[in-house]
């Protein structure tokens, strides 16, 4: 069971996208099995958390997570990008 960064509702971990942040500083969308190296944070698929990630990934990550990532993401999500079916 993992929270999301935004609405703190408590989910199985595969339902849940993860967003990291590498050892490099780049910010990204693991769509593995959630082992990708970095420190991570995890978000609902609701369109309200969504709209509320930038703040809350950049106190969850310790970064700025750029508009265009969150709307990359947004986008990702509509497209059924990252299923929980492709996590397993």
């Amino acid at each position: 069971m993992r929270s999301c960064v935004v609405c703190r509702t408590r989910a199985p971990q595969q339902t849940l996208l993860r967003v990291v942040r590498t050892p490099d500083g780049m910010v990204r969308v693991d769509c593995g099995p959630h082992r990708a190296a970095g420190r991570g944070a995890y978000l609902c698929r609701a369109e309200r958390c969504l709209r509320k990630a930038p703040r809350a990934l950049n106190r969850a990550l310790k970064v700025n997570v750029s508009e265009e990532f969150i709307t990359a993401l947004g986008q990702a999500v509509e497209q059924g990008e990252c299923h929980e079916d492709e996590r397993q």
